[in-house]
């Protein structure tokens, strides 16, 4: 039987894959099975995504447990939004109104204590609102029935003195010292300007702003008092000796003997502040 040109022993063949094989070398590995570093660095990420998941996971059970809250920023928000917020988080909101110029009647001016702070569950948080404002008819009304008009005093000349002086001196005079830290190289302490000038004539009760001077170098802390319940001339004098300055803010009074006292200050009480930093009080109108 004729033999086929093309027959090769299979020994032969097997000789010539392998040799063929040696020539291209080994197969190339899978993409995965090259890029194994890309897993790797997925399940790094993936693991720490983990880990910070259950840490704040944990963070947020001990806040639940130890019955603390942070208190969230509520100024710009509507009332109702503000109140819903506040309650949400196991808090107590405390809603006062301030006339307010510029800001639409219902929202949120001012709140204490501010964003941010940790507070226990259960906690006061107080809502400054700016109010509606009155009509003409309403303004008409409140002059009508209006029976003494207020009578009209001079501004003394305070310029100079320490601001403690200073204002004792506006306030003994039947006006309201509202004195305000600035940057200044006189004395610390120091009243360096006054607004409205001396001898200008304002109605008994009206503000007067002093600027008194933060002096050079380093101011130091100190404790805030407590001035709430306190008469709202004398409190501002204790702020001033405590070595702070002080703004008088007016806010609605829960009952006719309230008029005229302190309902609450900022900073809290027994908060420590830098010397001359300026406490808020809210007196009762």
């Amino acid at each position: 039987m004729a033999r086929d040109p093309d027959y090769e022993p299979a020994d032969e063949v097997t000789a010539v894959r392998r040799e063929e094989a040696v020539r291209e070398g080994p197969p190339r590995p899978p993409w995965w099975r090259e890029n194994w570093w890309i897993w790797g660095l997925l399940l790094l990420l993936f693991v720490a995504a983990l880990i910070a998941f259950f840490a704040l996971r944990a963070a947020a059970d001990d806040d639940d447990e130890n019955g603390t809250r942070t208190v969230p920023e509520l100024i710009g928000l509507q009332e109702d939004d503000a109140v819903s917020r506040v309650e949400d988080l196991d808090l107590d909101a405390d809603v006062r109104e301030t006339p307010s110029e510029g800001d639409e009647p219902g929202t949120v001016v001012d709140q204490s204590p501010e964003a941010g702070t940790e507070v226990e569950t259960g906690t006061r948080v107080l809502l400054i609102v700016a109010e509606e404002e009155e009509t003409e008819t309403e303004t008409e009304t409140q002059t009508q029935t209006e029976t003494v008009a207020p009578e009209a005093v001079e501004v003394p000349d305070v310029v100079g003195l320490d601001h403690v002086e200073a204002g004792a001196q506006v306030d003994d005079a039947g006006l309201v010292a509202n004195t305000f830290p600035v940057p200044s190289e006189e004395d610390r302490g120091t009243v360096v300007a006054q607004n409205p000038d001396p001898g200008t004539e304002l109605n008994e009760g009206s503000a007067v702003r002093l600027n008194v001077s933060l002096g050079p170098g380093e101011r130091g802390s100190f404790e805030v008092p407590d001035v709430t319940g306190l008469e709202e001339a004398e409190a501002r004098d204790r702020c001033r000796r405590a070595r702070f300055t002080c703004l008088t803010v007016d806010r609605d009074a829960p009952s006719e003997e309230e008029v005229g006292e302190v309902l609450d200050q900022q900073p809290a009480a027994g908060t420590m502040a830098d010397q001359l930093s300026q406490v808020r009080l809210f007196v009762g109108r």
